[in-house]
C-alpha cells in the first residue's frame, strides 16, 4: 500500500489500486458494510442513498510523508460547472499531495468515480476518471496537523476504532467527527479515517 499511496499524485494505476481498496472495504467488508453505507449505482454516477457523511468515506494516510487519499461524498456539479467547493452525495476521490518535504502547501485533487460496464467483479464496477475534476491548492494544510491525525497517533497497536474529537472541517468549517485506526501493511503503519459525520446532539 505504501508504494502505491506515495504514487497518487502521478500514477492513475496506483490511484485506482488504492480506491479499489478502499471501496472494497466499503462495500465488501462486514465491519463498514452497505448496511452502514448504502449506495446507489446509476447510468454515470456513484451516490449514498441517505446523507450518512458529511464527507470523509474511509480515507488513509502515511502520515510521515503527508500522502493523504481516500473516498469522499461531494456535489459534483457544484465541482465541475461553478468550480465550488462543496460536500454532496456523489461518491469521489480525493488526493493530497504535500509540496516539499517540509511545510504547509500542497494540493487536493478530486476525481470522479463512475461504473465501469466492462467489469465482472462486483469490486472492481467502478473506475476513477484519470483527471481531476476539481483541484485546490493550499498553503496552510499539513496532514499530521488535523485533530483526527493527532488523535490517531496515539491509538496503542491495532485496536478497533475509536471516535476522533470534534474538529472543523477546513474549507466549510463545519464542526464534525470521524472514528480512527491504524493498519499495518507489511511492517508500515497507516492511519484510517472512517468517516466524517455532523455530531449527534
Amino acid at each position: 500500500m505504501k508504494k502505491h499511496l506515495k504514487s497518487t499524485p502521478t500514477d492513475h494505476d496506483s490511484r485506482t489500486e488504492i480506491f479499489r481498496q478502499l471501496w472494497s472495504a466499503i462495500s465488501v467488508d462486514s465491519g463498514f458494510s452497505q448496511s452502514t453505507f448504502e449506495f446507489n449505482i446509476e447510468d454515470d454516477k456513484v451516490r449514498q442513498r441517505t446523507s450518512t457523511f458529511h464527507s470523509k468515506v474511509l480515507c488513509v494516510t502515511d502520515g510521515d510523508n503527508g500522502h493523504y487519499c481516500g473516498v469522499y461524498v461531494f456535489d459534483e456539479k457544484n465541482l465541475i460547472e461553478k468550480g465550488e467547493y462543496a460536500y454532496g452525495n456523489d461518491i469521489c476521490f480525493g488526493v493530497w499531495t504535500p509540496i516539499g518535504s517540509v511545510g504547509f502547501e500542497g494540493t487536493w485533487d478530486v476525481y470522479s468515480v463512475s461504473p465501469n460496464a466492462s467489469e465482472v467483479d462486483p469490486v472492481n464496477t467502478l473506475s476513477i476518471s484519470p483527471e481531476p475534476v476539481y483541484s485546490w491548492r493550499s498553503a496552510s494544510y499539513r496532514v499530521e496537523s488535523r485533530p483526527w491525525y493527532l488523535d490517531a497517533v496515539c491509538i496503542a497497536g491495532c485496536r478497533p476504532p475509536s471516535k476522533s474529537r470534534l474538529y472543523r472541517d477546513p474549507v466549510t468549517e463545519d464542526m464534525i467527527e470521524s472514528y480512527l485506526a491504524k493498519l499495518v501493511d507489511h511492517g508500515d503503519v497507516f492511519v484510517v479515517i472512517l468517516g466524517a459525520f455532523h455530531p449527534h446532539p
